[in-house]
């Protein structure tokens, strides 16, 4: 049986009399690529913060590697990569130096980690270059080269493909799959880019406003997201009747735009055009689409404002 790597209980951390986080359960198992999704505020950096020790929880527990004290939990975190915000650099240092210097605050043995974090996160050639004339890309790449150090077995990072142009997204991308797939790394990161986090992770929770409103693997986040026809016609009332006594249709959901949802149609997509012209319906519209990540977390926080 996989292993709870994260396994958090009724989680809630406020700051004065703002809750930042309100009671969440998120379990996070080996092996997996979880991806935590929401926006500005929801609770994201809060609660990746706690994982790592640097915040205190307010009420509720979570465990590390099945460790729930205080004590197991730090000595857990040897074994935990963390990149949060941005990572803090010696400016006049090279990379190269920052680099060593973090090896030996995370007491990680031998110099070569220095070497292979430079070539994993493509920072090899720059290893000369003072980190005061880094980008911003540069930055993130350095912070992720610190979190790799010593060969986590868990990752955390938070917004880590902030600032990278797309041939660096893509590089970050495939080395988070290498890292998973070759040395089995669990990791837990957001990302605001929902378009880049649905090529990568396994698991999904969404946070709104500090609560989890859902968590979900890939595979039932495929199902929920399957190809549906979209049809507008000219009386979508008159033409979910038809669905229903002409088609056996029941499986749809009607927009207030007059537009109309079939899931799981069963029919070719003429078939529904050749419906609505047999009884003289005008035909606005007809295509078959696949809900995205993005459009399906609109969904999910619509739910969100519900518990608010």
């Amino acid at each position: 049986m996989e292993m709870d790597i994260v396994k958090s209980i009724n989680l809630s951390k406020d700051y004065k009399k703002f809750r930042a986080l309100n009671k969440v359960n998120i379990t996070v198992k080996q092996g997996e690529i979880y991806g935590l999704v929401g926006d500005n505020g929801a609770g994201k950096t809060t609660f990746l913060k706690l994982l790592a020790g640097q915040i205190s929880a307010s009420e509720g527990s979570f465990s590390l590697f099945g460790k729930e004290s205080n004590a197991g939990k730090a000595e857990a975190r040897s074994r935990i990569g963390v990149m949060i915000e941005e990572t803090g650099f010696y400016p006049n240092m090279t990379i190269a130096q920052n680099l060593e210097y973090y090896r030996r605050m995370k007491a990680v043995a031998g110099k070569e980690a220095v070497e292979e974090a430079l070539s994993l996160t493509g920072l090899m050639p720059y290893s000369k270059k003072k980190c005061k004339a880094m980008s911003m890309g540069m930055k993130q790449r350095l912070g992720l080269a610190i979190a790799l150090l010593g060969k986590p077995e868990f990752l955390i990072l938070d917004e880590p493909i902030n600032g990278l142009d797309p041939s660096g997204i893509v590089e970050v991308r495939n080395l988070l799959l290498k890292l998973n797939k070759e040395r089995n790394t669990t990791i837990l990161l957001s990302s605001h880019i929902l378009s880049e986090l649905e090529q990568i992770a396994t698991v999904y929770g969404f946070l709104h406003k500090g609560n989890l409103v859902e968590q979900i693997t890939v595979e039932q986040l495929k199902e929920n997201c399957a190809d549906f026809i979209e049809i507008k016609v000219g009386d979508a009332a008159r033409f979910s009747v038809l669905l229903e006594r002409k088609l056996g249709h029941t499986n749809y959901s009607v927009l207030p735009d007059n537009s109309i949802h079939i899931f799981e149609p069963g029919e070719q997509i003429e078939r529904y055009s050749n419906l609505a012209a047999e009884e003289g319906l005008p035909v606005l519209g007809l295509g078959r689409r696949k809900k995205s990540l993005e459009e399906y977390y609109a969904d999910v926080k619509r739910r969100g404002m519900e518990l608010c």
